[in-house]
């Protein structure tokens, strides 16, 4: 009966654990294309326009700092996400950096 409980107790504490939000990740990029208010698809600064890229989807709860209207192709961002369950990306903020002086 014992061992029971612990089982128990130790899958009851590992659903917790895997319930957590997942850690924000970050990046900065363009935006090469997107769906408003919905997802948003980023190529990495780090690689070129035509290697990493990330699709991430636009949520109620996603932050916008600086004017929604300026969320648009071409855009520079800088975005923290996370993982969800779906195995895709989803934003909970999104920075829109100032144009890139060496474009």
């Amino acid at each position: 009966m014992r061992t029971f409980v612990l089982v128990m107790v130790l899958l009851g504490v590992a659903g917790i654990v895997q319930m957590r939000p997942s850690p924000s990740r970050m990046m900065v990029g363009v935006i090469t294309d997107i769906e408003p208010g919905r997802w948003i698809t980023i190529a990495s600064d780090q690689t070129d326009p035509h290697g990493f890229r990330i699709e991430i989807a636009l949520r109620n709860g996603t932050r916008v700092d600086g004017n929604p209207r300026d969320l648009r192709r071409d855009a520079r961002v800088q975005v923290s996400y996370a993982a969800y369950g779906g195995g895709g990306f989803v934003a909970r903020r999104v920075i829109i950096l100032p144009d890139d002086p060496r474009r």
